[in-house]
């Protein structure tokens, strides 16, 4: 057994999760070029399989997540800082002083951000599954 400080088991988690994150996006935009190998040309008009256009739209879904996970963060976090230095600056202090003042924020606004971030797994994995599923029915 080892002792650790909840403060380091956080920043191995925030580690672990942006690393998940970078690659979940790798793996999406790889998904789509792999798809895109399978893509064929008949009389100059594109066919997708079926069960291509699943895996890509799963893909396409799973990157929309992504941006809007980050998206909500950013902006949430941003208005959040904004209330508190404008409510702190209002009662005297220094603009500078304000950043180094403790502030209560609540789990649940970090909702969102897990739902986002759970969910873009998830369809990642779909996608790959139906190119798993598209690759295996072709096999000779």
């Amino acid at each position: 057994m080892i002792k650790i400080k909840l403060k380091d088991i956080r920043n191995e988690f925030y580690e672990a999760s942006g690393s998940l994150s970078t690659i979940n996006r790798q793996i999406a935009f790889a998904g789509i070029g792999v798809v895109w190998i399978f893509v064929k040309t008949i009389d100059e008009k594109l066919f997708i399989d079926s069960t291509l256009l699943y895996a890509v739209l799963f893909f396409v879904i799973a990157l929309l997540l992504d941006m809007l996970q980050y998206l909500y963060k950013s902006i949430f976090l941003e208005l959040f800082r904004r209330y508190h230095e404008k409510k702190f600056e209002k009662i005297g202090y220094e603009k500078n002083d304000v950043l180094e003042e403790y502030v209560k924020l609540s789990n649940k606004w970090n909702y969102p951000t897990w739902a986002f971030f759970i969910f873009k797994v998830i369809f990642v994995g779909i996608g790959y599954f139906k190119l798993l599923l598209f690759i295996l029915n072709n096999m000779q």
